[in-house]
């Protein structure tokens, strides 16, 4: 990480999740496929679509769902074609 000049103990560092949880409720959510509730192409793909962060490792799995999501907006686009 730039300008870092050591790594920080366990628990000490921030995450930033769940401010437009996957499935939640009202316009500040996501549905199944990261799309912001309420407005067409517009989609989610950091970790902000996660309801709660798990204290473990999540980077794999925001990147996982990065991909999934990229290959479907692939298989849309070439349907549209």
């Amino acid at each position: 990480v730039p300008f870092m000049r050591a790594a920080l103990p366990p628990g000490r560092d921030i995450h930033y999740g769940g401010s437009l949880p996957m499935n939640g409720e009202g316009r500040a959510a996501t549905n199944a496929d990261c799309e912001l509730v309420g407005h067409q192409n517009i989609y989610i793909i950091d970790g902000s679509w996660m309801p709660r962060m798990s204290e473990k490792f999540h980077t794999l799995t925001l990147m996982a769902n990065a991909a999934r999501i990229a290959d479907l907006l692939s298989s849309r686009m070439k349907r549209n074609s």
